[in-house]
């Protein structure tokens, strides 16, 4: 009797904390994707930055260079 018992305690507190573990996951999977997004737009206007600032130290390397 008391074995079974502590199966079926065991099986609910596991369903209990797989649960709360998806749900864990779900939220930190939005919260990731949300933050990955965030750093993708980051990551996307760095880029254009470095590439308008390398043309202009391009421009103006070859204007020292050429002096």
């Amino acid at each position: 009797m008391g074995k079974q018992q502590n199966i079926a305690t065991y099986q609910a507190k596991l369903a209990r904390s797989v649960f709360l573990t998806s749900i864990n996951f779900r939220w930190s999977l939005l919260i990731f994707l949300q933050r990955r997004r965030r750093l993708m737009q980051q990551q996307y206007y760095f880029i254009i930055i470095m590439m308008f600032s390398q043309r202009s130290r391009l421009r103006y390397g070859g204007l020292i260079r050429g002096r």
